[in-house]
């Protein structure tokens, strides 16, 4: 495993891949040995689905093979390790209630491996059809553990609550639609459709009916549970002071017992509870409110509070362990603190209270974090001018969202582009271009390779369920509509598809990185992949135009207020990146590049809403043309490349454009720009890295997260548990237009 310029990286992921990797093996080698009677072989390792010789075990032989490979990597002893730790506090107070929830985990997977053996004690699967089985099974189980005391308070929901000695039961939230809950509906089927299935023996997922009698019979659960004592809550607002209705469940209730009364309950809360700054703000202005007027029944409010600063001052400054605050406290805390945890947590939370959304980094201490040559990306340095601390996160302390086996926005658009990647090589391995098909050829060879990838895509993702299958199926759909209208375009389009997933920067790659010099000694080093590159002989020139494409999962447009500031700057970094090359003729076989063009693609098309039915249907082809045309910025001087049609009035539709007088670009669409406009688009992006890169040596790492309109580099962020602001009271930096507005 190689991993370039991370030789501390590789050699751990090394070590960790020699540990992880032989138990697996050696589940593969068993399963094999298991079902070698069955047409295997013994010692052949199986094939992953591909047809050649399928490993097919039935129930008990999976069984005794996960029973060996949790042995391998000592499982049962890693729970009992856990347990032993849980339950060696020496505090009792701070003893885990549930230290043997990690046995109560090793039972219940044993007893799911019984009973798979016990279902399916002769039926050879496929590793594929057991998947679905397993992951059913693993869903299912659930762990539960009753804390060791005399008097417990245990919570739960109503469907795992089944203890008989419950002596009190408080059901809280017993409100309309939230129990019973409002059933589930689907869109694709009714109700008498459901019906008609079921009578012809298809069974689906319960229906309205079932789904309320499963509410009916929770709440027979909850009301059923308690020897004693009962009680059930309902909230009368909801947190945007809405009025809510009780549950019907309560109705019944008073029904059945006509004596039973509601009572109202309302608190206010103790400022002294305050698990947040912002929750002392009210109490303090009626404090200092009660202490000017004198109004508040003729007295101050009982124990104003104050801010807790001055306590934290006093900590810091070493306050006795018995002053009369802490002797106020109650009987848990005071435990805690003289336990000798209380040290360590002081010092933690008061290195919190120094803490300020403004530190930054010395430039020292910057340059030993990301080194002489800031190796990086354009959508990295895209982050800093979202937000320096979210850059600081990600490419310094290189923290990150454990990713998850699904197939999300990215997993789709991933697939996207793969599908599009082996069009365009199988084309060049039969010295084809995309103009040399017809716009139905293309549609269904691009159907042939995205059904071959669906089945292989991440170790069979969209075969995991049926929701992945039907997504894959419409992302497949879209990719054909989408190849159709493009090779359509092709005979007034003089650009070629010359390069897909171009990649630089990387080792391996077949293009250099793009180095921005900061001065001082330090660089950057821009990596990335470019999803399409266009080219195309310019008229009369050795050199050649050139077009950056980036496919879109959606709608997009280039924002001139994000651009000017380095939000949205990926795309034309790219080109810039390409007009920098020192030898272009290596990987695309020209001489020099001009710049001509960036475009985003939304692969999946955009379709507006139509008054009618008709409507849509008698405008579709229209609407296709439209849903996937090219948006971004392009040359005035490329025009007749990229349009042959542009003096017609409605063009080719590929671009978002129209011509005022003289042939200039008509101002009110963005897209179109002067031959130099592109080049200052260009230059200015170019400087815009190069004061960014300047700012993370300088040690620029604040939380400053910017502000366009209602919008916010906090919306979509993996690490706002991180940087600790409060957005209802952070002042955000707004984005404002400079005098030279980004073309």
């Amino acid at each position: 495993m190689k991993i370039a310029n991370e030789e501390h990286f590789e050699k751990r992921l090394e070590r960790l891949r020699q540990k992880i990797v032989p138990p697996f093996q050696q589940l593969t080698r068993r399963l094999v040995a298991g079902t070698a009677g069955q047409g295997e072989p013994p010692g052949v390792e199986p094939a992953a689905e591909t047809g050649a010789r399928p490993c097919r075990p039935n129930g008990e032989q999976l069984a005794d093979a996960l029973r060996a490979l949790w042995s391998d990597l000592k499982v049962e002893q890693q729970l009992e390790s856990w347990n032993a730790d849980a339950a060696s506090t020496p505090h009792p107070a701070l003893r885990a209630p549930h230290s043997t929830v990690h046995s109560t985990v090793w039972a219940q997977m044993q007893s799911w491996l019984e009973n798979i053996a016990l279902a399916f004690p002769r039926e050879p699967l496929s590793l594929r059809e057991w998947l679905p089985i397993l992951e059913t099974g693993l869903g299912g189980l659930t762990v539960g553990v009753i804390p060791p005391a005399l008097d417990q308070v245990l919570i739960g929901t109503i469907d795992r609550s089944r203890d008989p000695e419950l002596q009190l039961a408080l059901v809280l939230g017993v409100n309309e639609s939230v129990f019973p809950s409002a059933p589930t509906t689907t869109a694709l089927l009714t109700e008498t459709d459901r019906d008609q299935l079921e009578a012809v023996g298809v069974v689906l997922n319960p229906g309205k009916l079932m789904q309320l009698a499963h509410e009916r019979y929770y709440g027979y659960i909850a009301c059923t549970r308690a020897r004693s004592r009962l009680a059930l809550s309902c909230a009368a607002r909801d947190a945007n002071d809405r009025a809510l209705n009780p549950s019907p469940f309560i109705a019944h209730l008073q029904r059945l017992f006509p004596d039973l009364e509601r009572e109202a309950f309302s608190s206010s809360p103790d400022w002294r509870e305050s698990e947040h700054a912002s929750e002392l703000t009210a109490p303090l202005i009626k404090a200092c409110r009660a202490q000017i007027s004198g109004v508040n029944g003729g007295a101050a409010p009982a124990n104003p509070p104050n801010p807790p600063a001055p306590s934290l001052e006093r900590n810091r400054d070493g306050s006795s362990p018995d002053s009369p605050e802490r002797n106020q406290r109650g009987s848990l805390l005071h435990a805690w603190e003289e336990s000798g945890v209380a040290i360590h947590v002081r010092e933690r939370l008061l290195a919190l209270a120094a803490y300020g959304p403004t530190d930054s980094l010395s430039p020292a201490l910057a340059a030993q974090l990301y080194g002489p040559v800031l190796r990086t990306s354009a959508s990295a340095l895209e982050q800093f001018a979202a937000c320096p601390f979210k850059f600081f996160v990600r490419s310094g302390l290189r923290a990150e969202e454990r990713k998850l086996f699904e197939a999300d926005v990215r997993e789709q658009g991933s697939f996207q582009h793969q599908v599009l990647a082996r069009f365009h090589e199988q084309l060049r391995a039969e010295s084809k271009r995309w103009r040399d098909l017809t716009p139905q050829e293309a549609r269904e060879r691009v159907g042939r390779i995205a059904d071959e990838l669906i089945g292989a895509f991440r170790e069979g993702m969209f075969r995991a369920d049926a929701q992945n299958l039907f997504a894959a199926r419409r992302l497949k759909l879209a990719l054909q509509d989408f190849i159709e209208t493009a090779v359509g375009w092709m005979e007034h389009y003089s650009f070629d598809p010359h390069a897909v997933e171009l990649a630089f920067g990387n080792d391996g790659d077949p293009l250099p990185a793009w180095e921005i010099d900061l001065g001082t000694g330090y660089r950057m080093a821009f990596r990335g992949k470019i999803d399409r590159v266009d080219l195309a002989r310019g008229p009369g020139r050795a050199a050649t135009l050139c077009v950056v494409i980036d496919y879109k999962s959606g709608a997009k447009k280039i924002d001139p207020l994000l651009l000017e500031h380095g939000v949205q700057i990926q795309l034309p970094a790219y080109l810039a990146a390409l007009r920098r090359l020192p030898n272009p003729g290596s990987v695309l076989g020209v001489e020099r590049l001009i710049p001509a063009g960036v475009f985003y693609v939304n692969l999946r098309g955009s379709y507006p809403s139509g008054k009618t039915r008709r409507e849509v249907l008698d405008a579709a082809r229209e609407a296709r043309r439209l849903a996937y045309q090219h948006t971004g910025r392009f040359s005035l001087e490329a025009l007749p490349q990229l349009d042959r049609r542009y003096l017609q009035p409605e063009g080719s539709g590929q671009f978002n454009y129209k011509l005022a007088k003289g042939n200039k670009p008509n101002r009110t669409f963005k897209d179109l720009i002067e031959a130099d406009e592109l080049t200052a688009l260009l230059d200015q992006v170019e400087e815009l890295l190069r004061r960014m890169g300047r700012g993370i040596f300088a040690g620029d790492a604040k939380v400053d997260p910017y502000r366009k309109g209602s919008q916010t580099a906090c919306d979509h962020c993996d690490y706002r548990a991180v940087c600790r602001i409060d957005p209802w009271t952070h002042v955000y930096r707004t984005l404002k237009k400079s005098d030279s507005e980004a073309p």
